[in-house]
């Protein structure tokens, strides 16, 4: 008996650190709703009630979508897209196999220095073309019983030799 209670005991404790971290994932994220509604100067005129209330059923759905308080928070970088508009990410790239990949990287959207995306997709699509050739290939081959029965039918009949 004493075994199955350590047991139960540990299992406990072990659930311990999931709980407490949830309940303060779901205050930081009632308090990043709260913020947010907050900074909206038409609150003033909403009554406390039914702010408490619309603060609430946002909290509610956003577990329901389960969504994070960073996800509520989070903030567009308006220089990277400044910088794509503008096309002032075209002036930041190198000159050679490296530029060529900046630019791949400026036209889709991406931002950083990190050239691993781009050379996948260039290898990827290379394989497609090579997919693609050979199944090219492959359709324009006849198949053998086809290419002996032309050449069976093309072939004339040797000619009689009457004596």
């Amino acid at each position: 008996m004493s075994a199955k209670l350590i047991a139960a005991l540990g299992v406990g404790m072990a659930m311990l650190p999931a709980a407490a971290f949830g309940q303060a994932a779901d205050v930081s994220l009632r308090d990043a709703i709260q913020a947010s509604v907050m900074n909206d100067p038409r609150v003033s005129e909403i009554p406390p009630a039914q702010l408490t209330a619309l603060i609430d059923a946002l909290y509610a759905e956003a577990q329901a979508q389960s969504m994070s308080a960073s996800d509520i928070l989070w903030q567009p970088q308006n220089a990277a897209v400044g910088e794509v508009f503008s096309g002032t990410g075209a002036a930041e790239c190198a000159s050679g196999w490296e530029g060529y990949l900046c630019q791949f990287e400026h036209t889709f959207g991406f931002a950083g220095s990190n050239y691993e995306l781009p050379i996948i997709v260039l290898v990827v699509s290379g394989l497609l073309i090579l997919v693609l050739w050979e199944l090219i290939a492959h359709h324009r081959k006849k198949p053998v019983s086809e290419v002996v029965s032309v050449a069976q039918k093309s072939v004339p009949p040797p000619p009689n030799k009457v004596q």
